[in-house]
C-alpha cells in the first residue's frame, strides 16, 4: 500500500501543480471573460459525460476490486466499458441536438462543439479498472507525461485575450489524451470480450451510483452553470477563479484515501473488521490533519492567492474564495464516508439519498442567491449544499457501522491554527509584495502547525511520519 500510496501522491501533486502553473497564465493572458467562457462550455459538456458514464468509475473500481481471476475481470471490464460507449454516443447525439438548436449556444457555438469531445470520448476514461487493480503507477506516470506536454502547448498557442478556444482545446487534451493511452495501454492486463457477456447484472447498482455521481457533480458544477446562465462570463470567470484555488488542495487531501478503496473493499467484503478500522482512522486523521490548516490558511491569504496566482482583474473574486475556503474539509470528509465507507459496502442507495439532498439544496439556494449576490451567493450555496450531503453521509454510516470517528482531531487542528492571523496581518504589515506575504505567512503558519501539532498535542501521524523520515535520515548518514 505504501508504493500505491506513493504513485496516487505524485499523481495528487501533479493534478495540483498543473493548474497552479497553468491556470494563473490562462487567467492573466485571456481574463476573466475567456476563463468564464471557457469553463462554462466544459462544466456543460461534463454535465453530460457524467451522465453517459453512468456511475460507471465509480462502481467499477469495486467490480474490478472483487474480480478473483483474469476472465472474470475482462468480462467485468467489457460489460462496463460497452455500457459506457452506447450511453456516451446517446448523449453526444444529445448534447449536440442542444448546442445547435438553442440560441443561448450560438454566439460561441465552435467552443461547445469543441467541448462535446468530453462527452464523445467519455468512454475512454478507464482509471476505475486501474484504480481496481491497485494499479496506481500507470496513472501517475501517464498523467505526468500528458500534463507536461499540454503546459508546452499552452505556452506556445495561448498568447492572446482572443486564444481562449486553443485554451479550452489544451484542457480537452489533457483529460483525452490521459484516457486514450490508458486505454491503449490496457491490453497488458485484460482482453475485451463480446461473447458472453451481461450487462444486465450491473445496470441496477451502476443506476444508484449514477445518481449519486450526478448528484454529487451536479450540486458541484451547478453553481457554475446557473451563474453562465444568470449572469454573464466575468462573473462566472471571477467565481472559477476563486473556486479553482481552493480546490488545488483538494486532491493531496483525498489522496490516500483513494489508494485505500480497494484494500477497502477487499478488507469489507472478507469481513476483517480490524483491519478496515485502522485504515479508516488513517484516513480520516490524514483529511483533518491537512484539511483545516489549508480552509484557514487559504481564508486568510484569499488577497495574495488572487493576486499572485490571477491577476488585479480578478480582486472581485476575494470574498468568494473566503466562503469557500472550508471546502477542502467538507469534500475531504465526503471522500472518507461516501467513497471509502458506503460505496465498498454496497450502500449506494443511501449515497444516492444525501446526494440528492445536495441538488434540491444546491438548487434552490443558486436560484434564490445568485439574483441578489453573484458569485458570492454561488458560493454560498456551494458551501452550504456540501454541509448538507456530507452531513447525510455521516447520518448514513453513523446508523449502518460502528465505526469511531476522532471528532476531537477537528478541535486539535483548528486550535494549531490559532495564531496564523497574527502571522499574515504581521506580514502584510511589513511587507508589500503579494508574494512575499503569501510566501513568507505560508512558511510561517505551516511551521507552527507542525510544531503544534508535533509537541502541543501529539499528533500520533506526525510523530509516525517524522520519526519515520528521521531514522532514514540517520541511515543515509551512516552510510
Amino acid at each position: 500500500m505504501n508504493r500505491n500510496y506513493f504513485y496516487n501522491l505524485l499523481l495528487s501533486v501533479v493534478n495540483i501543480l498543473f493548474p497552479i502553473i497553468t491556470f494563473p497564465y490562462a487567467s492573466h493572458i485571456i481574463g476573466p471573460d475567456g476563463i468564464g467562457k471557457v469553463q462554462h462550455a466544459i462544466f456543460f459538456a461534463e454535465s453530460f459525460a457524467l451522465i453517459a458514464a453512468l456511475g460507471i468509475p465509480v462502481y467499477g473500481i469495486s467490480a474490478i476490486a472483487k474480480s478473483n481471476s483474469n476472465a472474470k475481470r475482462s468480462k467485468t471490464f467489457s460489460e462496463l466499458i460497452l455500457i459506457h460507449g452506447i450511453t456516451g454516443l446517446i448523449f453526444s447525439v444529445v448534447y449536440f441536438l442542444i448546442i445547435t438548436t438553442v440560441p443561448f449556444f450560438k454566439p460561441h457555438l465552435p467552443l461547445y462543439t469543441t467541448a462535446g469531445l468530453i462527452v464523445l470520448l467519455g468512454f475512454t476514461s478507464v482509471d476505475w479498472f486501474y484504480s481496481g487493480l491497485a494499479k496506481f503507477k500507470l496513472i501517475a506516470l501517464r498523467s505526468v507525461f500528458i500534463k507536461l506536454i499540454s503546459v508546452v502547448l499552452l505556452f506556445v498557442f495561448v498568447k492572446s485575450s482572443s486564444d481562449f478556444l486553443n485554451y479550452l482545446c489544451i484542457l480537452i487534451f489533457s483529460l483525452v489524451g490521459n484516457n486514450i493511452i490508458s486505454l491503449i495501454l490496457i491490453r497488458k492486463h485484460t482482453r475485451l470480450r463480446l461473447k458472453g457477456i451481461k450487462i444486465k447484472k450491473h445496470l441496477r447498482p451502476v443506476l444508484f451510483v449514477l445518481g449519486s455521481n450526478i448528484a454529487i457533480n451536479m450540486y458541484a458544477i451547478w453553481d457554475t452553470l446557473l451563474l453562465g446562465f444568470l449572469t454573464n462570463d466575468k462573473t462566472v470567470g471571477l467565481y472559477f477563479a476563486a473556486v479553482k484555488l481552493v480546490k488545488f488542495s483538494i486532491p493531496f487531501i483525498i489522496s490516500l484515501g483513494v489508494s485505500i478503496i480497494p484494500s477497502l473493499t477487499l478488507n469489507m467484503h472478507n469481513k476483517n473488521k480490524a483491519e478496515v478500522d485502522r485504515l479508516l482512522a488513517e484516513s480520516f486523521q490524514f483529511i483533518i490533519f491537512l484539511a483545516i490548516p489549508i480552509a484557514i490558511g487559504t481564508f486568510s491569504l484569499a488577497r495574495e492567492f488572487i493576486l499572485v496566482l490571477s491577476g488585479n482583474e480578478f480582486l472581485a473574486a476575494i470574498p468568494t474564495m473566503q466562503v469557500v475556503a472550508i471546502l477542502p474539509l467538507f469534500i475531504g470528509l465526503g471522500h472518507f464516508f461516501s467513497l471509502q465507507i458506503l460505496v465498498p459496502s454496497g450502500l449506494n442507495k443511501q449515497m444516492f439519498y444525501a446526494t440528492f439532498a445536495g441538488v434540491v439544496s444546491s438548487l434552490v439556494l443558486n436560484f434564490s442567491l445568485i439574483p441578489f449576490f453573484g458569485s458570492v451567493g454561488s458560493a454560498t450555496a456551494n458551501i452550504v449544499s456540501e454541509f448538507v450531503v456530507t452531513g447525510l453521509f455521516y447520518y448514513y454510516v453513523n446508523k449502518h457501522f460502528e465505526i469511531h470517528i476522532n471528532w476531537y482531531l477537528l478541535l486539535k487542528a483548528a486550535l494549531s491554527c490559532i495564531l496564523f492571523i497574527p502571522i499574515v496581518y504581521l506580514a502584510r504589515y511589513f511587507f508589500q509584495s503579494p508574494v512575499l506575504v503569501l510566501f513568507l505567512s505560508g512558511i510561517s503558519c505551516a511551521l507552527i502547525y507542525l510544531l503544534f501539532q508535533r509537541f502541543f498535542f501529539k499528533n500520533q501521524f506526525l510523530i509516525k511520519i517524522s520519526d519515520q523520515l528521521f531514522l532514514k535520515f540517520q541511515n543515509f548518514a551512516a552510510k
